[in-house]
């Protein structure tokens, strides 16, 4: 058994199965509101509920990075046997994720200073994050360190690149990167600037 937890967020996208094969700790990536409700990422909202959400009125919807209290909460539930946690982010250009984590590491020394919980930008979201969470899974299945691990993590993170392909924009400009009226216009004509994106 790894004595390195590996840890990540929903954003990654680690189906069931390979989470428990490999022991990998899932935790919410982000408040989702929306018509005055409060979800929490995978914990109180499905990713597929939260689309129909955005479907019905994009207006309506909008996200915020967890809570460092919800982090620390996340922290406490390791078990015994982790001394060491090596948790894979989002990316820190996308989010406040990362940022977030490593405040609530900070936080939680104070409670656990045995636990060492190292935080690591995955500098990419969904497939390409997962597949840098689970190169540093079987790393950790193998017995690495963490300084082992982490080398892995970054090997990965090189090799990884990923394009986005949308057949809208129309929620693009939920995300601040993009204007609304500059989606609309853009959708309309059908236009994808990837500088915008």
């Amino acid at each position: 058994m790894s004595k390195v937890l590996i840890m990540t967020d929903t954003v990654a996208c680690i189906p069931d199965n390979l989470a428990k094969e490999f022991q990998i700790k899932i935790v919410p990536a982000a408040n989702i509101m929306f018509d005055d409700q409060t979800y929490i990422d995978g914990v109180t909202l499905t990713a597929a509920d939260a689309y129909e959400l955005i479907k019905k009125d994009p207006d309506k919807f909008m996200t915020s990075a967890v809570t460092p209290s919800l982090l620390i909460e996340e922290y406490s539930k390791i078990g015994p046997e982790f001394q060491e946690v090596f948790f894979i982010t989002l990316s820190s250009a996308l989010s406040a994720a990362f940022k977030t984590a490593n405040l609530a590491v900070e936080n939680f020394k104070e409670k656990s200073p045995q636990t060492n919980i190292k935080i690591f930008d995955s500098k990419s979201v969904g497939g390409g994050q997962g597949l840098v969470v689970l190169a540093a899974a079987k790393a950790a299945k193998n017995g690495l360190n963490l300084d082992k691990i982490t080398e892995v993590a970054e090997k990965a993170r090189q090799k990884t690149r990923g394009i986005m392909m949308l057949d809208t924009l129309r929620y693009v400009y939920r995300t601040g990167r993009m204007s609304k009226i500059g989606s609309r216009i853009a959708s309309m004509f059908n236009i994808i600037d990837i500088s915008s994106c």
